[in-house]
């Protein structure tokens, strides 16, 4: 898969001599290879054996958007009193070096789910009710806004736009209107719309057929492969769940796509090498991804098999969709580094565990955010410190640089 201008830009690591940590941006939705995995290496672990080190919190208001860094910068979405704020803080403290706000609907579930992205100086925000916005990363002056839903004929689903923009070549890509909505990242002009449509909430996936760039984007009702430049559909692979929601990724391995959804629907495995996507393997039931997408290390899926709040860490082999093993309830999202997984559950504990195909071996744990209300948002390790966001608002960064 060819690297986007972002990963050109932004994937990069620098060392902290001093805790001999070697640390990683986190600049985009589900991380800068967009697969849940850091790059970061030699942070602790075992930080945790002895309750979490909080080096600092703060309030960005209400939802479910996780955070993108990039050196000592982070950026967040939240909802106030019916208006979105778009926060940048200092990593080092908490505080504020901007903010930008507009007008929006906190809506069910209060406040954003979208990410913000990052790409060079930019950083790019998508609403609940498909406000595209592209910001100045350094100031936070707007360079341009649009109204996806007024403008492109897209629509808000159920629960309002969850996907986190996508970064393509010259072009970012919502997971809006019948299979995604293309603009100009410099201008904001509409390069290619495709129309009114039954829209879910995963977010675009680029990935590569037969040696050319597609992205894969759900609809209510199915997986599509869509060439980016243009966005003509290539291919499209039926997939339905309950209320058409379909918010974990698809994940691409070579000619291979594994999509899941909950509401007892679970996981299937296709291949795209043909003339049209075909199934691998069936429904899995075991294994259903609700909200936060699976990690795929060694030919192994580690992710939160159930609805949210009910959810089980689960290791599924890729290739054949056997369980090897699942442990617990009430687990919400994770992520992965340094061959270890970084997992928040319902009850606002924070758990360090071994990459293992075997079994289920934690490493550390410590209370972060409390119960009630959620606590859906994924894990982010970035730069020595871990960031857990609940969803009221609270935001706070924890050391594992030592």
């Amino acid at each position: 898969m060819k690297r986007t201008s972002i990963q050109a830009v932004l994937l990069f690591t620098f060392i902290l001599s001093a805790h001999n940590i070697i640390a990683d941006d986190w600049p985009v939705w589900r991380g800068p290879n967009r697969n849940s995995i850091s790059n970061e290496k030699g942070w602790n672990p075992a930080a945790l054996k002895s309750g979490a080190k909080i080096a600092w919190e703060a309030n960005v208001g209400k939802g479910h958007s996780s955070v993108s860094v990039q050196g000592d910068k982070l950026y967040t979405l939240g909802n106030r009193d019916g208006t979105d704020v778009i926060s940048c803080l200092n990593t080092k403290n908490g505080s504020i070096i901007w903010e930008q706000s507009y007008k929006c609907a906190e809506g069910n579930f209060p406040g954003p789910r979208s990410t913000p992205i990052i790409d060079g100086n930019n950083v790019y925000t998508f609403s609940r009710n498909a406000k595209a916005y592209c910001l100045n990363a350094s100031s936070g002056k707007v360079i341009w806004n649009r109204d996806l839903i007024a403008d492109d004929d897209a629509k808000e689903p159920r629960w309002g736009h969850a996907s986190s923009p996508v970064i393509y070549n010259d072009l970012v890509i919502y997971n809006a209107g019948a299979h995604g909505i293309a603009l100009n990242k410099k201008t904001g002009k509409t390069v290619w719309s495709s129309g009114k449509g039954n829209e879910s909430y995963a977010s675009a996936v680029v990935f590569q057929s037969g040696g050319k760039d597609l992205v894969a984007i759900f609809s209510g009702k199915a997986v599509n492969a869509v060439d980016p430049k243009t966005g003509k559909k290539v291919w499209s692979y039926p997939w339905t769940t309950s209320y058409d929601v379909h918010a974990a990724d698809p994940i691409v391995d070579g000619n291979l796509m594994y999509i899941s959804s909950g509401y007892k629907t679970g996981a299937s495995l296709i291949d795209f090498s043909g003339s049209k996507p075909r199934q691998v393997w069936g429904i899995q039931a075991e294994m259903k991804n609700h909200f936060n997408t699976s990690v795929l290390i060694d030919g192994n899926l580690y992710g939160i098999a159930e609805n949210t709040g009910k959810g089980k860490v689960t290791c599924m082999d890729f290739k054949t969709g056997t369980i090897k093993w699942s442990k617990g309830k009430g687990y919400e999202g994770l992520m992965a580094a340094d061959g270890k997984l970084i997992i928040m559950d319902k009850a606002g504990d924070l758990t360090i565990a071994e990459v293992n195909p075997n079994k289920f071996v934690e490493i550390s744990k410590a209370q972060i955010l409390g119960s009630k209300p959620q606590n859906w948002t994924v894990p982010v390790l970035a730069n020595g410190s871990i960031y857990c966001r609940k969803s009221t608002g609270r935001l706070v960064s924890i050391d594992v640089s030592k």
